[in-house]
């Protein structure tokens, strides 16, 4: 007859399971907190992305000196006002309008640009020649698109969809201060 184990070995399965358990969680807990702090360290050392608010403020705080930077064909300083920022503006001049590009996110058709621009008849203008893209079918002039744009908000707006069923486009045009509007266009 075989004699019956008593249970010896089970305390200690079950302390070994144990000490097994809590050290997996305090290397677990331990490793996030390592990508939390590498996440905060990374995070305070990023430039803030520009945004509307952003745009604005510096606008209507530099407008002279963004204006004499036109003026004399010279952006160094106005490029200067964005030092704090990630994005840099891109310059463009068209049709007698300044753009300054300041961000876009997104990829594909899932895109959004935005900045803001010069105009010397202090009015909307279409960005760049981008929007919209019928503007250049009429043969408008910036001073002429405020007809096709319908008041949203602060600004004005176009949506694709007004003359091509299915389209998702949208530009958004609000005035900064004299001469100086921000827009945003979302694909």
């Amino acid at each position: 007859m075989k004699e019956k184990k008593s249970g010896f070995l089970f305390p200690f399965i079950v302390i070994f399971y144990t000490v097994i358990t809590v050290a997996l969680a305090l290397m677990l807990a331990i490793s996030i907190a390592k990508v939390v702090k590498e996440r905060q360290l990374w995070l305070n050392n990023q430039k803030p992305r520009l945004n509307k608010e952003y745009i604005f403020s510096i606008v209507q705080n530099h407008a002279d000196t963004i204006i004499t930077g036109i003026q004399n064909n010279d952006y160094s300083e106005t490029l200067a006002l964005f030092d704090g920022f990630e994005d840099k503006p891109d310059i463009l001049k068209e049709d007698g309008c300044i753009f300054f590009d300041c961000y876009g996110l997104g990829f594909g058709p899932s895109t959004s640009y935005g900045g803001f621009y010069y105009v010397p008849w202090d009015g909307p203008a279409p960005v760049a020649g981008i929007m919209p893209p019928w503007a250049a079918y009429l043969s408008i002039s910036g001073e002429e698109l405020i007809q096709y744009l319908e008041p949203e908000g602060n600004g004005f707006i176009w949506r694709e969809k007004s003359v091509s069923p299915g389209g998702d486009n949208v530009y958004y045009t609000e005035k900064i201060c004299d001469y100086f509007w921000y827009y945003s266009l979302d694909y």
